[in-house]
Order: C-alpha cells, then sequence, then structure tokens
C-alpha cells in the first residue's frame, strides 16, 4: 500500500495497493489499483525516499466506514440535525419540570428578601 498524490485533477493524496513492480533498483516504479477498481491506476509512481512503511494490520471493509461518512446523507445529517438535536436539548434542560430532589433556585444565590405583612 502507498499514498501518493494522484497526477490529475486537484492532486489529492489517495492510499492504493501496489499491484505490481515495473522496475527495481533504488527508485522502483510500481503501478497501483485501487480496490475499487477492476483496472490498474493508468500512471505509474517512482518511490523514492529511505523510509518504507511496513504493513502491521488489516481491518477489512474499514474504507465502507469512510465512505458512509462521506456520503451526502450523513453530511445532511451533521450540518442540520446533530445541530438540532442540542439545540432541542437544550430547550428541554430549561424548559424541564425538576424532580424532588432538584430546585430551579441556584443553591449558591444569597436567599431572597421576603415581603412581611
Amino acid at each position: 500500500m502507498i499514498s501518493l498524490h494522484i497526477p490529475v485533477g486537484d492532486h489529492h493524496v489517495q492510499t492504493h495497493r501496489v499491484d505490481r513492480r515495473a522496475r527495481g533498483g533504488d527508485n522502483p516504479i510500481v503501478r497501483t489499483k485501487g480496490d475499487a477498481n477492476n483496472a490498474r491506476d493508468p500512471c505509474v509512481s517512482k518511490l523514492q525516499g529511505t523510509t518504507a512503511w511496513r504493513v502491521r494490520l488489516v481491518v477489512p471493509k474499514a474504507g465502507l466506514a469512510i465512505a458512509w461518512l462521506r456520503s451526502p446523507i450523513v453530511r445532511t445529517i451533521s450540518i442540520f440535525a446533530a445541530p438540532l438535536l442540542l439545540a432541542l436539548f437544550g430547550l428541554w434542560r430549561i424548559w424541564r419540570v425538576p424532580s424532588d430532589g432538584e430546585s430551579n433556585e441556584d443553591q449558591d444565590a444569597p436567599p431572597r428578601a421576603t415581603q412581611l405583612g
């Protein structure tokens, strides 16, 4: 697996698996393939640098959760429904009837003056 800036469009970073090594040496050239694609990526990648990471753990289908979180319905819910629920919860806390052990008055507030007669 390698993460690379794609050479087209906005050059965002994608992580694809290495499908095959086209050339070895100090700076190997590899072909990559995304798991959602039937074909290899149209370009090759030249690996540079001295740091290489090894896979220690694989979480199958983890990409599905990321794709679901990026879906339009989840985005709409997070933009509109989540703030609405927080506002409703705040209103509920303000307007709810206190239980027997609770008081509407602030415990630290000084006692109110009472009118005589």
